[in-house]
């Protein structure tokens, strides 16, 4: 284009000399000063000048070619004289009379390079101590995956990246794909971590007989102070708390009443955890019971817990907190490709059975079994007692017998019909004792049993109820995951079958055990403990992990899959003394891998009886009498 310009203004020029001199004729003029005039033809390559570029020059100028181009994330290497950019061949310009043509150059491009830092974003807080290198890259290259995040902050959860702190920036996902984040050569892009705080998961327990209700949360930012507004109305009277939300299982009082006919709900929250803030409905007087009372006596650790006050089917899904995939022992009731509902409203014992309610019931039965069969018969810390200690060392069939005692003090349906019961002496010791045996009576055998689950008595729970109850009774919530009975995490716990090894020792804030592998010693010294000195469950059930293993109304075999309803053995699995019952929980001298709310245990029913095994009451819903 410039060649074709300049030629038309040397005709132009020619033109002019004719007028000026008046030559009209023909021939041949000489112009001596006249040199010739060359374009230059610029090959950009993607760049632009930034100014106007000299197009032409005359044999006998002096050139210096432009440095003033542009190309975004790219830096200018200068020009050359070929389109290969071959070394050597670059040019800055021609001293007179070196060029005596048309001349092409080409710019050379080097893309720039720049790198992406990855900030904490955590503020003032120390509560991320990990590190994370810088990442290069370089213009126009092809999209790259950010470094994986690997900050990690207590009681938040990484969502991903911003260009600006408080995410008014070009947000990011972990990993994205990305380019161009910058055209700077030596640039950096600062990219700062996004933190949702976890939602704060707020559960009610009815602690107290006079409908005091409490309400306890589980954050895992126990590190950072928070407040929160919350909102309830109980029977439309609408209050207000603003509650400091702390540590796991801290509990606030809400409301203290008389009455056991209050509707109980958070309606809304404000403040820090506005997102967070969750609306539950509950019923006081649905949820925990009164203490048994036998002769008058009102025992300690003998309430119950609601449980589920109406028809539940749970979709089955596999658990994820094993090191490798469990066997039919490890993966519950509630697994995957199994859909089981349960149809039986019941209550729970709030704690195991206790060696001082096992000798009230059980004192002066008909048929003469122990009324103190338990091996632990002291206790190793202070603040502990030994009749709250779990009773123990018994057979299955004592336990189905004090549980149709205690329904026979209280005027309710018997759940098991045994007949042809035979007591016989069995050798057993205690802790204080330990080389001494006695014989102690126990129901060793028994001729024929029926079972109606649907009758108001005290009884076993079947496995699933168990289980159900374990894991808080609601599918729907993080705590159903967790592998211990209100402990542990959703997500990032991991069993080993071998040495039982749990980081950080999440069993240890809600249940008591026994050798933790190569890794660590547990912390139960061995022995049983009173229950409710660990945090409880969602529910408010205690020591479902750990102390002693709880017998259920299983038989120890494999489950089917597909849809199940109120999963059972049947009376006759258990009138053979060589059959097994199951157990659930783990105990004092089990590693974490058996006290996991999935994994059970199977135990012969003429077997010996153990001093590891008690047992949890449980009662199909009905009219809860009192005694005098």
């Amino acid at each position: 284009m410039y060649e074709n310009g300049y030629e038309n203004a040397i005709n132009t020029f020619a033109e002019y000399i004719c007028i000026a001199t008046g030559i009209t004729t023909s021939g041949e003029l000489t112009l001596s000063s006249l040199n010739a005039i060359h374009s230059i033809t610029y090959e950009l390559n993607g760049g632009a000048f930034a100014s106007t570029a000299v197009a032409s020059f005359c044999e006998d100028d002096k050139i210096t070619l432009p440095a003033d181009i542009t190309r975004t994330g790219y830096t200018f290497e200068g020009w050359y004289t070929d389109s290969a950019l071959t070394d050597g061949n670059q040019i800055t310009g021609w001293v007179a009379g070196e060029k005596t043509a048309a001349v092409t150059v080409y710019a050379k491009w080097t893309a720039n390079t720049y790198t992406v830092s990855f900030d904490k974003n955590n503020g003032s807080f120390t509560d991320v101590t990990e590190t994370m290198d810088a990442q290069s890259f370089t213009y126009d290259a092809s999209a790259a995956a950010l470094t994986a995040n690997a900050y990690t902050r207590a009681g938040y959860t990484f969502t991903g990246w911003n260009t600006a702190s408080d995410g008014s920036g070009t947000s990011y996902a972990d990993t994205a794909e990305v380019s161009n984040l910058t055209a700077e050569a030596g640039g950096t892009v600062t990219l700062y971590a996004q933190w949702t705080l976890n939602p704060v998961t707020y559960f009610f327990v009815r602690q107290t007989k006079n409908d005091c209700i409490k309400m306890s949360w589980i954050n895992p930012a126990t590190a950072n102070a928070l407040t929160t507004t919350i909102t309830y109305n109980v029977k439309g009277n609408t209050e207000t708390k603003t509650l400091t939300v702390g540590s796991s299982g801290t509990v606030a009082t809400l409301a203290e009443f008389t009455t056991a006919e209050y509707e109980f709900s958070v309606v809304a929250g404000a403040g820090t955890l506005t997102s967070s803030a969750k609306t539950a409905s509950y019923k006081a007087h649905t949820n925990l019971l009164d203490a048994i009372t036998v002769g008058g006596t009102t025992y300690s650790n003998s309430s119950f817990v609601n449980i589920m006050s109406d028809k539940t089917t749970i979709t089955g899904s596999n658990v994820d907190y094993y090191s490798t995939t469990p066997g039919n022992d490890y993966k519950g009731q509630f697994f995957a490709g199994r859909n089981v509902t349960l149809t039986h409203t019941y209550v729970m014992g709030q704690y195991v059975v206790t060696q001082e309610l096992w000798n009230a019931v059980m004192n002066g039965n008909d048929l003469g079994v122990s009324t103190t069969p338990s091996y632990f018969t002291s206790t190793t810390q202070g603040r502990e007692t030994q009749p709250l200690l779990p009773v123990e060392q018994l057979t299955f069939y004592d336990m189905l017998y004090f549980c149709n005692r205690l329904s026979d003090i209280y005027g309710l349906d018997e759940v098991y019909d045994i007949t042809g019961a035979t007591v016989g002496t069995l050798s057993t010791a205690t802790s204080d004792a330990t080389g001494t045996f006695t014989n102690v009576k126990h129901i060793t055998s028994i001729t024929g049993l029926t079972v109606s689950l649907t009758n108001n008595g005290f009884r076993l729970p079947t496995d699933a109820e168990w289980e159900f109850a374990a894991r808080g009774g609601d599918p729907s919530v993080e705590q159903w995951k967790y592998p211990f009975a209100g402990g542990g995490s959703s997500t990032g716990i991991v069993i080993d079958a071998t040495s039982g090894y749990v980081p950080n020792d999440v069993l240890a804030a809600v249940g008591w055990y026994g050798n933790n592998g190569t890794k660590k010693v547990g912390n139960s010294g061995n022995t049983t403990h009173n229950g409710g000195l660990k945090s409880q469950n969602t529910l408010g059930l205690f020591d479902m992990s750990g102390n002693v293993w709880e017998a259920v109304w299983d038989n120890g075999g494999s489950l089917s899959t597909g849809d199940v309803t109120d999963p059972s053995a049947t009376a006759a699995d258990f009138v053979t003394s060589s059959n097994n019952y199951g157990r659930r929980g783990g105990c004092y001298d089990n590693a974490p891998y058996y006290c996991t709310v999935t994994a059970k245990s199977a135990r012969t029913i003429n077997k010996a009886p153990s001093k590891s095994t008690g047992f949890r009451l449980c009662r199909t819903t009905g009219a809860y009498p009192t005694t005098e």
